[in-house]
């Protein structure tokens, strides 16, 4: 199966919006009332491109990350599971690293990086040192908190 990734971010469609809704509700993720305030939290949209179907989401949300005293977006993916495992290149990943730049990239300068909350266990604390992300101390919820700040390559 071939995906390819298109950046939503302030471009979300009526089209797209719905479809990310039905994602994350099909799924049984959110309920829909939440899933229609995180679709305007949406970065990176994964498409199936045979089918043309969303299957996957990237967001951010600003938050305040308690252990740092600052504000970093806080990053969240969700992919359909039935595409979990197929939508990685080399294993690379290229959906937090296009995310990252995005938000990088943006004009805001109170916001220090990215920061996500792992819920995955398969995702090691040593893959993401590896990466050159931090473990945030004292995280703000029973789940690993890691964080890359944007004046750090990634």
């Amino acid at each position: 199966m071939n995906y390819e990734l298109k950046v939503v971010r302030h471009n979300l469609t009526p089209e797209i919006r719905k479809n990310i809704i039905d994602l994350w509700v099909k799924n049984n993720i959110i309920p829909e009332i939440e899933a229609i305030d995180r679709v305007n939290h949406a970065v990176c949209a994964i498409i199936e491109k045979s089918t043309e179907k969303i299957i996957g989401v990237s967001t951010s949300k600003i938050n305040y990350l308690p252990s740092l005293n600052d504000m970093y977006y806080f990053y969240g993916m969700f992919i359909d599971i039935n595409h979990r495992g197929k939508v990685f290149i080399h294993k690379q990943p290229w959906i937090l690293r296009t995310t990252f730049g995005i938000l990088k990239n943006e004009d805001n300068s109170n916001i220090k990086g990215l920061a996500a909350v792992l819920e995955n266990p398969k995702i090691s604390n040593k893959y993401m040192k590896k990466l050159g992300w931090n473990k945030a101390e004292n995280d703000i919820s029973s789940t690993r908190t890691f964080f890359k700040n944007f004046n750090e390559i990634f």
